[in-house]
């Protein structure tokens, strides 16, 4: 091998910034990156062409490369915009409850546990009349489970009107 064929590689900053396409204050950007190789340029001002090329693979391509991170960050964009189409898709087709109507049967809710906490001094004397006191935390205590049940779990709206001797008594006010 002869001194012209181990020169080949060596070009000026121009013939190298030619080569990838760039301008020669990239390539000089380049070189200040931490990944660039370090001896990719003599002190006569030229650059190792053979190495730079070798690192911009590395770069583009390699584990951490530019195409990778880029390739990632494109699939996620696309399967975000695909939830976003699926959401969309649902709401049109009436699957999903709007924050609205949640807020409405959230507040008509509170509003019937309130209202059963209300009749409650009413409607458990009632109840406790004639009862062995030992008795009374466990009638109480239907009476609280009856007002958490309303709140939690049901498809429509009631409301608390009297519980006797264990037995539930509900009045539809409105059904969804």
């Amino acid at each position: 091998m002869t001194t012209k064929d181990t020169n080949r590689f060596y070009w000026t900053s121009s013939q190298v910034a030619e080569f990838f396409g760039i301008a020669e204050k990239t390539l000089w950007a380049w070189k200040k990156m931490d990944s660039f190789p370090r001896h990719s340029i003599l002190g006569r001002g030229l650059w190792n062409a053979k190495l730079i090329y070798a690192w911009h693979i590395e770069y583009i391509f390699g584990d951490k490369g530019v195409m990778k991170r880029r390739m990632i960050a494109d699939m996620m964009e696309k399967v975000e915009k695909a939830k976003i189409r699926k959401l969309e898709r649902e709401q049109l087709e009436g699957s999903l409850i709007s924050r609205e109507e949640i807020s409405e049967t959230r507040i008509k809710r509170i509003y019937e546990v309130k209202s059963g906490l209300l009749t409650l001094p009413r409607v458990l004397p009632q109840d406790l009349v004639g009862k062995d006191f030992r008795d009374w935390g466990g009638i109480i205590k239907k009476h609280i489970m009856y007002l958490l049940n309303q709140f939690s779990r049901r498809e429509n709206i009631r409301s608390y009107k009297k519980i006797s001797d264990g037995q539930q008594e509900k009045k539809t006010e409105q059904k969804k």
